[in-house]
């Protein structure tokens, strides 16, 4: 027995090993590739100077056009905001779609989706730049996007370029509302285009996860397992067939892990038919992250995602997490995907063609190259403690987050590090008269991971047409829509741990709203050290004594039934 149990110990600590293999090293052909990329994208760009140079820039294109955009209060959508009216100063005004939330107002709303440090450099530069912002009553999941006629008819009257960034981005969505908000708003933004005589481009946001059981990923729009025509007659069904919808769901759903990704596929082809008609662009995001730098690095205000898994590993909650060391995720940060945005607006708005495809497709990704995979991010972490240059004032032990890629060693990490802590935190919140909730918090942590398992593998984004655009941004658009520069991000380990400590202090400062003192946050974190190493003491001296009764027990037992 013991003999087994030692095989066992040997064979899981190989198998974790076999996969750190060179945690400790950096990737330089990484490096090289992305200054590769940089290099082309600048040679391309000198020789087709004067053609560059010939069309209108950007700023020149957008100037008195009226903007229609759905989804303007989200993350994605705030930021294409700030860079319009930064980037396009004599741009006309920008119509929000909006809601009433919570019994607000949309006009009251705008003051407060407006009011946030995302704003503060425009505010300075441009003070008179977001008196154009204005709001448009309506809700992507009403009939018809709920426009008045009124509203509808100043929008078809005065509206050139439509962005519809709305979605859903909840992976466990009903089928039907999922449809709903992603499949039948835009056939709605569709429609309202098509009534729109000055319409010089529709830009449809997507996803680069539209198609998760492709891979490579190009810039083209796939096959489907339904006809979007279809999916949105299950959309109109009464309430009382849902649960029969859902239970059909993953049978519609073909390869596709949810119903956002599902959803999101079926509007691309929606889409796709309507470019006939219309001038259309697709842009693909992939994970949107932090900003870069654009207008201030480390702007976030939602905790999904990648924000998520970092609060987590600030507060001390999450400790382990089961991946693959060599992975490296697609991240994009906010600043770039917009960027791709607004200048796939341009292009399409000329009348450029990216692509031979009925419609242009630009994948709004920056390439594994750029992202760190899990090893590396590691190796970054322990060795220039990252997770202690941004320390969270409410934490409950140091953070610490390891990657493990072995599924047993992680399994039995969990339940030490996650669950058996739940558990005594829990019986400390009982004993002091208060409610319980860290093992209901770890339940929703494994539900969230859970959801994201689909992308929890490396994907590999075909990006021409994003280097086409790259490589005809008007000279004079270089200062505004440039984003070279993250080419450069992995030319030393600081730049890289600088980007990491950026994005971890954008989640505490922005989303978090915590304040950032890191002299008496570190102090309270270091006297945590010490309580942490106190309650491993004290395991391990129970575990010990469990160990050592249960032996007795067991030698008891032998000896009793020897004599008998």
């Amino acid at each position: 027995m013991l003999k087994t149990l030692k095989l066992v110990v040997i064979w899981v600590l190989v198998a974790s090993a076999h996969q750190r293999g060179n945690n400790h090293k950096m990737d330089c052909t990484k490096r090289e590739r992305l200054h590769a990329v940089r290099d082309g994208i600048l040679q391309a760009r000198d020789w087709h100077a004067n053609e560059r140079a010939s069309r209108p820039s950007v700023a020149e294109w957008y100037a008195g056009r009226s903007v229609f955009i759905t989804g303007g209060s989200g993350f994605l959508g705030r930021v294409l905001i700030e860079l319009l009216l930064r980037s396009c100063p004599d741009i006309g005004p920008i119509y929000l779609l909006m809601r009433s939330k919570k019994g607000v107002d949309p006009k009251d709303r705008l003051g407060v989706l407006l009011d946030v440090p995302l704003f503060d450099r425009l505010r300075a530069e441009q003070p008179a730049a977001l008196s154009k912002v204005r709001t448009v009553p309506g809700d992507i999941e009403a009939p018809s996007l709920g426009l008045s006629d009124a509203d509808r008819q100043l929008l078809c009257a005065e509206v050139s370029v439509v962005f519809h960034v709305a979605a859903s981005v909840r992976f466990d969505d009903p089928l039907q509302k999922a449809l709903r908000t992603n499949l039948q708003s835009t056939k709605d933004i569709v429609q309202l285009a098509r009534d729109m005589p000055r319409l010089k481009v529709l830009v449809h946001v997507s996803t680069a996860y539209s198609y998760t059981n492709q891979n490579p990923i190009e810039e083209h729009v796939y096959s489907n397992t339904l006809d979007w025509r279809r999916a949105l007659q299950l959309a109109e069904l009464p309430a009382k067939d849902q649960k029969a919808i859902d239970f059909l769901g993953p049978k519609l759903r073909g390869p596709q892990p949810n119903t956002y990704t599902f959803t999101k596929g079926l509007a691309e082809h929606l889409v796709q038919e309507a470019s006939r008609d219309l001038p259309i662009i697709i842009v693909r995001p992939s994970i949107v992250v932090t900003s870069h730098s654009d207008p201030l690095p480390g702007w976030i205000d939602n905790l999904n995602g990648a924000a998520g898994i970092v609060v987590a590993n600030l507060k001390g909650v999450m400790r382990y997490v089961n991946v693959n060391l060599d992975m490296a995720l697609d991240s994009v940060p906010v600043d770039v995907a917009t960027k791709l945005i607004v200048l796939a607006s341009w292009s399409k708005g000329l009348g450029l063609q990216l692509s031979d495809e009925q419609v242009d497709v630009v994948n709004a990704t920056v390439g594994t190259d750029f992202g760190l995979n899990f090893s590396e991010a590691a190796h970054l972490q322990h060795k220039h403690g990252v997770d202690y240059k941004v320390p969270y004032p409410g934490s409950l032990r140091p953070p610490s987050l390891r990657y493990e890629p072995c599924p047993v060693l992680y399994a039995l990490l969990h339940f030490y590090h996650h669950l058996v802590f739940a558990f005594v935190v829990d019986l400390l919140a009982r004993a002091l008269g208060q409610k319980p909730r860290a093992l209901g918090l770890y339940r929703k942590l494994a539900i969230g991971m859970q959801s994201i398992a689909p992308f929890m593998r490396e994907f590999t984004f075909i990006m021409k047409n994003q280097r086409t655009l790259q490589e005809m941004i008007h000279p004079s658009d270089l200062k505004t829509l440039d984003f070279l520069e993250i080419y450069n991000g992995r030319d030393s380990e600081e730049q890289m741990v600088a980007t990491m400590v950026n994005q971890m202090r954008g989640v505490l400062l922005y989303t978090l709203k915590e304040e950032f003192n890191v002299e008496k946050n570190s102090a309270r974190l270091r006297r945590l050290g010490w309580v942490l190493r106190a309650y491993h003491s004290v395991m391990a001296l129970l575990f010990f004594g469990i160990v050592a009764v249960l032996y007795k027990v067991i030698s008891y037992s032998g000896d009793a039934a020897r004599w008998t």
